[in-house]
């Protein structure tokens, strides 16, 4: 299926994108100041997301505000795939199961 030319993009890579751009301690506020559009719930799962692979840490700071920040971890969702070699003994095809009705 072609890709439609008009695609937006995540809540998820948006945030991913702020968060890779600025390379600091970011809080809620911070995040929703830069992009104001998402909501509490969409900020929240891609933060829950994101720390359930590994992406982004939390620190609490002196007011008990979360500020969350980039590790720098290798993203675990992207996979390396070797490249394919062919095969010196071509595998046979697979037959068709039907079989042609005797003429009548």
């Amino acid at each position: 299926m072609p890709r439609r030319a008009n695609t937006i993009p995540t809540w998820t890579s948006r945030v991913e994108a702020l968060f890779r751009r600025t390379d600091d301690f970011l809080s809620t506020a911070d995040i929703k100041r830069e992009i104001p559009d998402i909501k509490f719930n969409q900020l929240g799962g891609a933060l829950c997301h994101f720390q359930k692979l590994g992406l982004i840490e939390s620190v609490q700071g002196p007011k008990g505000c979360l500020f969350w920040f980039w590790t720098g971890a290798p993203d675990p969702r992207v996979r390396v795939v070797e490249e394919r070699t062919p095969e010196s003994r071509p595998r046979r095809t697979r037959r068709s199961v039907m079989k042609e009705a005797p003429n009548a």
